[in-house]
């Protein structure tokens, strides 16, 4: 009894390690004038909340006139509380991050040390699995809100999204490239409510669509 008390113990703190990602986002990529660089940071402690932590977080300040802008919103607290470069959550087995632009005209590029992907999770930023970006990937200027997922464990699959409001099966996932179908996608899994699926195209920017619900998603 004691020995398996012990290995249990060792798995729950094994669990509990969390992660810290440097994040870096080149904003407003086509402005002759504000387009802007920032430095973000994501990740996972014990210690922290899903509200403004001083500990680990680093507020956004107040968002200035004509310049691109970047910040996460935090799940609790209220603006401009929850406006955070820095956003760290409690440890859990999966976490979103949505991190907003504003003016972001002509897309961004978000970039990332890819030796410091943290070695109990994979991350997913617009779909796609960050551990087969290579360290970045370029936004569009319509990409306002880009959400970043993080599941723990290492996945193989490509892609991820969030399942669209009050699904709980997926029987097949359609790919659609200029409003036209290209591919469908059947072998698919589901890890609480996020959808992980593997299409057999060519890299690139794609459509999903499951039933009437429709979003983008980029294949690594």
């Amino acid at each position: 009894m004691r020995k398996i008390f012990f290995i249990a113990a060792i798995a729950a703190l094994a669990s509990a390690q969390g992660f810290t990602l440097k994040l870096g986002y080149d904003c407003g990529m086509g402005m002759t004038n504000g387009g802007n660089s920032y430095n973000l940071t994501i990740g996972m402690d014990e210690k922290a909340t899903n509200g403004l932590d001083r500990e680990f977080d680093s507020p956004a300040p107040p968002i200035p006139p004509e310049i691109c802008y970047a910040n996460f919103v935090a799940p609790e607290g209220q603006p401009p509380f929850n406006l955070l470069w820095s956003d760290v959550r409690p440890v859990s087995a999966q976490a979103t991050w949505k991190l907003h632009t504003i003016r972001n005209t002509g897309g961004g590029k978000l970039y990332y040390p890819i030796d410091d992907m943290p070695k109990g999770y994979t991350l997913f930023v617009l779909g796609a699995n960050m551990d087969m970006l290579g360290g970045s990937i370029l936004t569009q200027e319509k990409d306002t809100v880009l959400t970043i997922i993080a599941i723990e464990g290492k996945i193989e699959r490509k892609c991820a999204i969030m399942l669209p409001e009050g699904t709980e099966a997926v029987t097949v996932v359609e790919i659609l490239k200029d409003g036209e179908k290209i591919s469908e996608v059947t072998d698919t899994e589901i890890r609480g409510n996020v959808l992980l699926f593997d299409p057999d195209i060519d890299q690139g920017r794609y459509t999903w669509k499951i039933g009437k619900d429709t979003g983008e998603f980029i294949l690594p």
